[in-house]
């Protein structure tokens, strides 16, 4: 045999000796068996769950999961769930963390049977910003009314009582600290708890008119019997409920002491017009003396009289003519 045939058939046995090695490496490898991994018992959503859904055994299940793969707050036991509510959305698959929990329990604050509804609030409704959540109010509706029976006017009325403020704009929790006396809060909008009754007389009185809010003590829980105000009881000082009596005495009301509280100058241009007097002199020539006549009438209407007629009735300076008299505008002659 040649020698660069044996160098061949050398070089393939080693190719094929390398093979039967590698084959027999990777079969030993697929007859070695799986290794094991640890699991554990955790809670997983079997279905999407929305915010503030209450987590319960209906939407979650146990499912194992790769240790090295569970969170540090996953949830293992349902126990662990009891009045709890998912604080974001959980797809289902995804396993139940209490990162998730939701912290803010405003839901469960509301009693059962109670609504939250709002209203539009501002410093005057919201009784100069003093509320905070806990307090309790009365609300005053005040609204223009007319009608055959009720005439036309402004009328007030509390509609509610003891109501509970639930929360002001986002705020559900009164403020932090043991003196609240100077805590404030600018409301925009105030949360008040009350029945589903409530909740409807409360927006329709919303758009008949202006809602104020009227703080009250929160250990003050005695109704008051209230018939309203109108807006002729407080112009002219009515009784409640009472029309005034015929030639009753109307003094006491606004409009009263609107109109004694007029500057002079007004009260002077709203009293009966008083026409002041004419004036005029006029030189009477008497041979070679001459003398000074004064005339004067009050009003337009009125007659000429002159300073020698308030002393000398028959004096000729006093005397008018006729045209004089039947036109009071034009001075007399004499």
């Amino acid at each position: 045999m040649r020698p660069k045939s044996l160098i061949l058939v050398l070089l393939a046995s080693g190719c094929g000796l390398v093979a039967a090695i590698g084959i027999n490496q990777v079969m030993a490898n697929r007859n070695q068996a799986a290794p094991v991994i640890e699991t554990d018992k955790i809670l997983v959503a079997n279905k999407d769950i929305k915010v503030n859904e209450p987590l319960s055994d209906k939407n979650v299940q146990v499912e194992d999961w790769p240790k090295e793969k569970i969170p540090g707050d996953a949830v293992r036991d349902l126990k662990e769930l009891d009045g709890q509510r998912a604080g974001g959305n959980i797809l289902v698959g995804e396993p139940i963390r209490k990162a998730k929990f939701a912290v803010d329990k405003r839901i469960e604050e509301i009693p059962h049977g109670y609504r939250v509804v709002a209203v539009q609030a501002d410093a005057v409704s919201a009784t100069g910003n003093l509320l905070q959540p806990g307090d309790r109010v009365d609300i005053v509706l005040s609204i223009k009314h007319t009608g055959p029976q009720l005439g036309q006017g402004q009328v007030a009325k509390t509609i509610l009582q003891n109501i509970r403020v639930f929360a002001i704009n986002e705020q559900w929790r009164p403020s932090e600290g043991k003196d609240k006396s100077d805590d404030s809060i600018t409301a925009r909008t105030v949360s008040l708890l009350v029945t589903p009754d409530e909740a409807e007389t409360i927006a329709l009185a919303s758009d008949l008119g202006r809602v104020r809010l009227v703080l009250r003590n929160p250990e003050d829980e005695q109704v008051a019997d209230t018939s309203g105000s109108e807006e002729n009881e407080i112009l002219q000082a009515r009784t409640k409920g009472n029309p005034p009596e015929p030639g009753a005495s109307k003094s006491g009301g606004i409009l009263d002491w609107l109109k004694s509280q007029q500057h002079p100058a007004a009260k002077q241009a709203a009293a009966p017009a008083s026409e002041p007097d004419e004036r005029f002199t006029m030189d009477v020539l008497k041979g070679d003396e001459v003398s000074h006549v004064e005339f004067t009438r009050r009003g337009k209407d009125g007659r000429w009289t002159s300073s020698a007629q308030e002393g000398n009735a028959a004096s000729p300076a006093a005397s008018v003519t006729p045209s004089s008299i039947n036109n009071p505008a034009t001075p007399p002659t004499l």
